[in-house]
């Protein structure tokens, strides 16, 4: 089986372009694709480095329709949900983050192995605000009631909900923290809560 050519390095940006948000395309295999192309599977930010997982419509593992609890062994204390009985919400994998993670690692998607889930800051990076006002301490839409729905520029993440997308992050009480792609916020919520999830590469 031949593997895939590494994905290129995000081009260097030196000047400023007056934009706020480049992508490129990638296709499951991890080839680069032109911005014309109408089938990809992972998305890179050419400003992070971050290689993002696409959503699709076809009840699949990346389906957009599916939820997962926020679940991570690794994490002591109290409050991690392992959702064994909700395989409703999703197809492909056990039906919490930490399964999600682990499936899509198996599938080496866009030939990438090293797939996680997403700290705050990161997911924050993707909001989009449409009146292009935006907080400046958090990134957060400034009139989050007046912007187009979902906050999130859709040419290159078409198949995104207009709700709640897990991150990696909790907070001081131990809720996981979530940014909200239907106002450009972030809030947090109890673990066993049913949210989307959108996973995350380092892109090296």
């Amino acid at each position: 089986i031949l593997k895939p050519e590494p994905i290129k390095p995000p081009p260097v940006i030196t000047q400023p372009t007056g934009e706020k948000f480049s992508y490129t395309k990638i296709s499951a295999d991890g080839e680069e694709l032109a911005d014309s192309a109408q089938n990809w599977a992972c998305v890179r930010d050419n400003y992070t480095g971050l290689i993002w997982e696409a959503k699709t419509d076809d009840g699949g593992l990346h389906d957009k329709d599916s939820k997962y609890s926020w679940y991570n062994p690794n994490v002591e204390g109290k409050g991690t949900f392992r959702s064994y009985e909700y395989q409703k919400w999703c197809k492909g994998s056990n039906c919490d983050t930490y399964g999600f993670v682990n499936a899509v690692n198996d599938e080496r998607l866009c030939g990438l192995n090293d797939w996680r889930m997403p700290e705050k800051e990161e997911l924050m990076s993707l909001v989009y605000c449409s009146d292009g006002k935006y907080d400046d301490d958090d990134g957060e839409c400034s009139s989050y009631q007046k912007v187009q729905r979902p906050t999130i520029t859709s040419k290159y993440f078409v198949f995104t909900r207009d709700g709640s997308y897990w991150t990696g992050s909790m907070n001081f009480y131990g809720k996981a923290v979530y940014v909200g792609f239907d106002e450009g916020t972030f809030y947090s919520s109890d673990k066993s809560s049913g949210s989307y999830v959108r996973l995350v590469h380092d892109g090296k």
